[in-house]
């Protein structure tokens, strides 16, 4: 299990890595007590426990187990896996949640601009607005991939994959604003385009920090 971690910090997002590594934890401590490895599972096993799974847990939390199930046995056995004919189940589409226009202005004037911290927030939420980037995503940004003149971006998104994205004007200004507080914060081995403040952290700020200062 820990070299197949090992390859999946090499093919997907650090956030999927984790929540496969819990699913598949999660499965050995199953599999243990009925008496079989990990790596001797069969099919009607892996069937019996994303049964169970469904019973206790939402079909969004069943997905990720059964893609955690299959990216391990596609890792150790590929066409031979036993995972492969555990079927996924379908996740209901849900209506996008948005803030109204009025909740998104208390939250930009709760920021104050006159502090470095104010203006990374403001650069922040207009990037988030403007992009449609998702927490972790965000904080995962890299200063790098950011072209302020033409005012797009480039980020690992959800699964692993690349892509592309655009801002406005006002995004464009905050963060040239917050760029100028960032030389000043920002250690020389962060390459993330937000860090913390007071801090000094060098690494990407996580999902939970965007909550606190």
């Amino acid at each position: 299990m820990e070299r197949w971690l090992v390859w999946l910090a090499n093919t997907v997002a650090p956030e999927t890595r984790t929540n496969y590594a819990y699913h598949v934890r999660g499965l050995v401590k199953w599999l243990e007590g009925r008496g079989t490895e990990l790596e001797w599972a069969t099919t009607e096993q892996l069937l019996e426990y994303a049964a169970e799974a469904r019973e206790h847990w939402s079909p969004s939390t069943v997905k990720g187990a059964v893609c955690a199930m299959r990216s391990f046995y596609w890792w150790r056995f590929r066409d031979a896996s036993p995972a492969q004919f555990v079927p996924l189940p379908v996740v209901p589409r849900r209506k996008q949640r948005y803030p109204s226009a009025e909740a998104l202005g208390l939250v930009l004037a709760s920021c104050d601009t006159a502090t470095a911290r104010g203006r990374r927030d403001v650069a922040l939420l207009y990037l988030m607005l403007d992009t449609g980037l998702r927490a972790s995503e965000v904080c995962r940004l890299r200063s790098d991939c950011v072209d302020l003149h033409g005012r797009t971006l480039s980020v690992v998104i959800k699964g692993g994959n690349e892509a592309g994205g655009a801002f406005g004007e006002v995004a464009a200004n905050a963060l040239m604003g917050w760029l100028a507080d960032r030389a000043r914060w920002a250690l020389p081995d962060c390459a993330t385009l937000f860090c913390s403040v007071g801090g000094r952290l060098p690494g990407a700020r996580s999902r939970t920090a965007l909550q606190t200062p």
